[in-house]
């Protein structure tokens, strides 16, 4: 059950009175492929009689989701929504007015508005407005990370590799691997020569001692 949000709401104990409300906003961050819960409270004990949820961009082109007299109206849906938007409670019990986007897109992305007016038994009106701050972000998301000593560390991407390090890392792989290379070679063909020139040395005086005795 939802709690309620923290606005105050003003009724009208008159049949066809004001109504006034303080509007609740929220904000939700999801994947593509999820579904996005767009959660709005209205007041308990009340009949709804009309429920909108529309979005700040495309209200001249339909509804995310339009409710009245008891029934919902698909027809009055902005197309990309049809068939995607459903009341988490169908009862709406207690005043949830809440409403579910199945399988999200990157161009669900947006603030989605609800406004809700319900009736009391005595006759009276109550409204009640809500908002909610969609994101839908890519798959490979970047997240701010905490250390176990309890310092923010750097940014990381999604498989937990250290964004501001990768560069950093290549780099230094093909700068430093071709050098160690090299310096192996040098050494390599150091060692060679010096075996050589030390056979080739100790080889006359051998053939000088050998001379010597024979004489």
């Amino acid at each position: 059950m939802l709690q309620r949000p923290p606005c105050w709401v003003l009724r009208s104990h008159v049949i066809f009175g004001p109504c006034l409300c303080c509007s609740d906003h929220r904000a939700e961050t999801v994947r593509p492929g999820q579904d996005v819960p767009l959660q709005c409270q209205g007041p308990g004990g009340e009949v709804v009689t009309l429920l909108e949820w529309s979005r700040s961009d495309l209200k001249e082109d339909g509804y995310v989701f339009f409710y009245r007299n008891s029934r919902s109206y698909e027809n009055y849906q902005h197309s990309s929504f049809r068939g995607r938007v459903q009341l988490r409670d169908l009862s709406m019990k207690d005043g949830d007015v809440s409403v579910v986007l199945q399988n999200a897109n990157l161009n669900d992305s947006g603030v989605y508005e609800c406004r809700v007016i319900s009736s009391t038994e005595s006759g009276g009106r109550s409204q009640v407005s809500c908002s909610v701050h969609v994101t839908v972000m890519e798959t490979t998301t970047v997240t701010s990370t905490v250390t176990s000593s309890g310092e923010t560390g750097g940014l990381q991407e999604k498989d937990g590799r250290d964004k501001g390090t990768n560069g950093d890392t290549s780099l230094l792989v093909v700068v430093v691997v071709p050098v160690v290379l090299l310096v192996v070679v040098v050494v390599v063909c150091v060692v060679v020569c010096v075996v050589c020139v030390r056979r080739h040395s100790r080889s006359p005086k051998y053939n000088l001692s050998a001379e010597t005795e024979k004489a």
